[in-house]
C-alpha cells in the first residue's frame, strides 16, 4: 500500500502565485495491482511519481511507500551526461551492489542496447538513453516501479517491463495522458485534475471522467 497523508505540494517562483501541484490530500493506493496515472501535460504526474520516489519532498503531509521503490524511469535524472554509458552502468552497478558486467548483460536480453558504450551518454540518441534507462532499472529488483509518461516507449516495450514487474510480484505505478493506456495496463486509475487526484477502481469510469473535464 501506498499511503499519502495529507500530503500537498506546490512550487513559487519570486514575484509570482504559486503553482499548487497537489492540494492537500489523503489516499491509499494499492500496490497488488498496476496503478495508473492519466492527466495532461504539467498537471503534476511527474511531480508525484518524484514526490513517491523520495526525490521531490512534499510541502507537507507524509507519504509511506513499499521500502525498495525504483528511481523514476523516463525522468532522464538517472545518467551523469559527461560519463560514459558504461560508466553510467558502472555506477548504478556499484550503488545496487551488483556486478556491472550481469547487469548490463541481463538489461541487453531484455531490451538490445541501442547505444555505444564508449560515448559519452549526453551524445547518445534519445531513444537509446530512454531504453537503456527502462531496461536497468526494470532488471533490477524492486518493491515497486515507477514509470513516468509511457507513451515515449515502444507499446512493446512497457508490456515487456509490465510483464516483468508483474512476474516478480511487484507494484507499478505508470503515467500518462493517453487513455488507451490506461485501458491496456491499469488495474487502477488515478485522474489528476485542478491538482486533485480522483481515484478510480475501473479504467473506463476515469477516462470517461478525463474525457469530461478536458473536452
Amino acid at each position: 500500500m501506498i499511503r499519502l497523508m495529507a500530503v500537498a505540494k506546490a512550487f513559487t517562483e519570486r514575484g509570482q502565485a504559486p503553482n499548487v501541484v497537489l492540494r492537500p490530500t489523503s489516499i491509499d493506493l494499492p500496490t497488488d495491482r498496476c496503478i495508473g496515472i492519466l492527466a495532461v501535460r504539467r498537471a503534476g504526474k511527474t511531480t508525484l511519481l518524484q514526490m513517491l520516489a523520495r526525490n521531490v519532498a512534499p510541502d507537507v503531509g507524509l507519504i509511506l511507500a513499499p521500502k525498495s521503490i525504483s528511481p523514476v524511469v523516463n525522468s532522464s535524472g538517472l545518467f551523469h551526461p559527461q560519463l560514459t554509458a558504461m560508466e553510467n552502468v558502472q555506477f548504478i552497478a556499484r550503488a545496487y551492489g551488483v556486478d556491472a558486467n550481469r547487469l548490463l548483460e541481463t538489461a541487453d536480453a531484455f531490451c538490445p542496447l541501442a547505444v555505444s558504450l564508449e560515448q559519452p551518454i549526453r551524445t547518445q540518441p534519445l531513444a537509446g538513453r530512454r531504453s537503456l534507462e527502462a531496461a536497468l532499472l526494470t532488471v533490477l529488483h524492486f518493491d515497486c516501479y515507477l514509470y513516468d509518461d509511457v507513451a515515449q516507449f515502444e507499446p512493446e516495450f512497457f508490456e515487456r517491463c509490465y510483464d516483468a514487474a508483474i512476474q516478480r510480484q511487484a507494484a507499478i505505478v505508470f503515467t500518462t495522458g493517453n487513455p488507451k493506456l490506461v485501458r491496456q495496463f491499469a488495474q487502477f486509475t488515478i485522474v489528476i485534475d485542478d491538482a486533485t487526484l480522483h481515484p478510480f477502481e475501473h479504467a473506463e469510469e476515469a477516462i470517461e471522467f478525463f474525457g469530461q473535464r478536458t473536452h
